[in-house]
């Protein structure tokens, strides 16, 4: 639609996943099908108004000012009526296909995969998804509890998105996949790592952290440096520089660098988490 007679932004639609089932993704289907037509029919609309009155001043000395002045705003109330119903059908499909939930945030936003940017004060309204970006401030925290009972903690000034969660509840078999961009983080595995350790990868800028059913935390500076403490369980890095793995005990620790090298593992002076 022209911006000329869009009253709200229009949001995309999400994808209605083919894992879902039953009567949920019937209705999901419905709702974005009709949502489709109708989004089709008010940028229809708004291509005729533009071009009767588009290029009008509409002032009132224009004989179809006053026309022209009443459909521009019964078409924008139509476009704002559209967004609120696009947003309410992407809500759902965000809560349909939730990895996890909030149990704690402050000084913090999510991204959502539509789009949006939630305040700390709404980021429990539809949970963690696929593709979450997360962020927080100077102050921040972020704890999510994942499905499969992965439990990490965002600290301040951190920027992470969750790139791949993949989960059976019959089996606890699948995978996940979390890219740390800064910040410092802490997790505690669950499930998919108890079941399957190759299967639960956390990435940082130079190197890719597997884990074996642990508990341990990393800190990447936006510069590039950084490290990793393991408190309990096993690690095992792999560079991507040179491709070496390093494997890490609980109670060791590694230190990485922007320029991709990893100094040699030594022990943690305290066991214990920063955050």
């Amino acid at each position: 639609m022209s911006d000329l007679v869009v009253g709200a932004k229009v949001p995309p639609l999400l994808e209605v996943p083919d894992y879902l089932l039953g009567d949920v993704k019937k209705d999901l289907n419905n709702q974005r099908a009709d949502l489709e037509k109708r989004i089709a029919s008010l940028r229809g609309w708004a291509d005729r108004f533009n071009a009767k009155c588009g290029d009008r001043q509409l002032s009132e000395d224009d004989p179809l000012a006053k026309d022209c002045l009443a459909e521009k705003a019964k078409l924008n109330q139509a476009g704002q009526d559209y967004s609120r119903d696009a947003l309410a059908f992407d809500d759902e499909v965000l809560k349909a296909t939730a990895i996890g939930r909030v149990a704690l945030a402050r000084d913090a936003i999510i991204i959502t995969p539509d789009g949006r940017t939630l305040s700390a004060d709404d980021i429990g309204k539809t949970g963690v998804n696929l593709g979450s970006h997360i962020l927080t401030g100077p102050n921040g925290r972020v704890q999510v509890l994942l499905n499969d009972e992965t439990v990490f903690t965002l600290g301040p000034n951190s920027d992470m998105t969750l790139d791949e969660f993949v989960y059976d509840p019959k089996t606890s078999a699948g995978k996940v996949t979390a890219n740390i961009a800064k910040g410092l983080f802490r997790f505690v595995t669950g499930k998919v790592a108890r079941q399957t350790p190759d299967n639960l990868k956390v990435k940082v800028s130079v190197g890719t952290i597997g884990v074996r059913g642990t508990d341990f935390e990393v800190s990447a500076e936006p510069g590039g440096d950084g490290y990793v403490e393991l408190f309990s369980g096993k690690l095992e890095v792999t560079e991507t520089k040179s491709g070496d793995k390093l494997n890490l005990d609980g109670g060791q620790m590694v230190k990485f660098h922007a320029d991709g090298t990893w100094e040699p593992i030594t022990s943690l002076d305290a066991v214990k988490p920063s955050i």
